[in-house]
């Protein structure tokens, strides 16, 4: 398709694949549209990004990595009442549906969405000739926390909104083994 290499100043096109990633499988899995609210780039400082993970709620946040001609990672940080309203809608269940200790099934529902998520975005990166492959989802629970991310990672933050409610996709890329 097209060269092996993202261009000089890979922001944008990041964000337009990051965007339709997100937007293509909440709008199959979920059948939900998610609303881009802003983007926040970053290459050297973190402070930018929003702080959904920082407060009182209990967040769920999803991780896939990707390693390859290009490495990254990408966070999707959802409030637990989100996740748990898109992992019912995965499966076709009503949050009622689930009991107190459901927390593995929504564990497992966001890591697959999550997974889909980061593969729509590998497989864009493997059509521009950067071939990686996934690692094995994860999630973490908690609130109060935050992920430090590389020093030198090419950091961008995009804050969306599906069913009145805000989740974020954080995406860390490596910039030394491609040309970034």
């Amino acid at each position: 398709m097209s060269d092996t290499a993202l261009p000089a100043a890979p922001e944008a096109l990041l964000a337009e694949m990051m965007i339709d990633a997100v937007e293509k499988v909440f709008g199959t899995m979920v059948r939900r549209k998610a609303n881009l609210i802003r983007q926040f780039v970053s290459t050297r400082d973190h402070s930018h990004a929003p702080d959904l993970e920082g407060t009182d709620i209990s967040v769920v946040v999803g991780t896939v990595g990707f390693i390859g001609k290009i490495n990254g990672v990408i966070y999707l940080y959802l409030p637990e009442k989100l996740a748990t309203r898109l992992a019912c809608d995965m499966l076709g269940l009503e949050p009622s549906d689930l009991g107190d200790g459901d927390a593995e099934t929504v564990n497992d529902a966001i890591g697959e969405l999550t997974n889909m998520i980061v593969g729509t975005f590998k497989n864009q990166l493997c059509d521009r000739g950067l071939d990686c492959h996934l690692t094995i989802p994860s999630i973490l629970r908690g609130s109060h926390f935050k992920v430090q991310p590389v020093a030198n990672a090419l950091r961008s933050v995009f804050e969306f909104e599906t069913t009145d409610q805000r989740f974020l996709a954080d995406v860390l890329i490596d910039p030394s083994h491609t040309t970034l």
